[in-house]
């Protein structure tokens, strides 16, 4: 497999979880992953959220406790920008999310941009585990690789079910620290494609959440 292979935050940390999970799902499709009520309760919430957010559509009744927050953010000034999915090619040029040369991927809940400065918002709908925006950060990066008029970004994980926010700044200067961080592992996984290796790595995952039932760690 010599092929250059797309990545996310999201598919970077599932394979740095354990690779044999990460193949089993997402190259051989051996296995998927079923929705859960987490899952169908974060779509629901994401969903809301954004239909408020950008054509001013009433909340759900059950989730206008976020009205707060929804009436806050879709009052904001500058562009709103909802959902939106950003690409970058190997020499991160801005590309189409599903273009064949397509490298690093990236999806942003809410942006609201007043040059040069913007806000990019996630919504968490589990429980607050830490304040690492680690996430963000890749996100903020991809973000000013396609609007080159933003120099600076207020990153904010909105935690719904805590009704808080957790806010960092970051600036176009720290985009060279992102992609050191994020490269190598980057390259980590591009190389187990190449080797065609995905090795199991138990982990606490294996006894209760993992779905891959050949693995010789799943239940353990």
């Amino acid at each position: 497999m010599s092929k250059a292979i797309a990545w996310s935050y999201s598919r970077l940390t599932k394979f740095e979880t354990c690779p044999r999970q990460y193949y089993e799902l997402m190259v051989a499709k051996n296995y998927f992953e079923p929705e859960g009520e987490h899952m169908k309760y974060g779509k629901e919430v994401h969903k809301a959220l954004e239909l408020r957010v950008d054509k001013k559509k009433r909340l759900p009744m059950h989730l206008t406790h976020l009205e707060p927050i929804a009436d806050k953010l879709a009052s904001a000034s500058g562009e709103k920008l909802v959902e939106q999915r950003l690409a970058v090619d190997a020499q991160f040029q801005p590309t189409d999310f599903f273009a064949p040369d397509v490298k690093i991927r990236a999806i942003i809940d809410l942006a609201i941009v007043n040059p040069p400065n913007a806000v990019l918002v996630d919504y968490k709908t589990g429980k607050k585990i830490s304040d690492d925006f680690t996430q963000l950060k890749l996100a903020a990066a991809m973000f000013m690789l396609h609007d080159e008029r933003v120099h600076t970004c207020q990153m904010m994980y909105y935690w719904t079910k805590h009704k808080k926010p957790t806010t960092q700044g970051f600036a176009r200067a720290q985009m060279p620290a992102v992609w050191a961080e994020f490269l190598p592992r980057a390259k980590r996984l591009e190389k187990a494609h190449a080797r065609e290796e995905f090795p199991a790595t138990p982990n606490g995952l294996c006894k209760r959440f993992c779905v891959v039932k050949s693995c010789p760690y799943h239940g353990s």
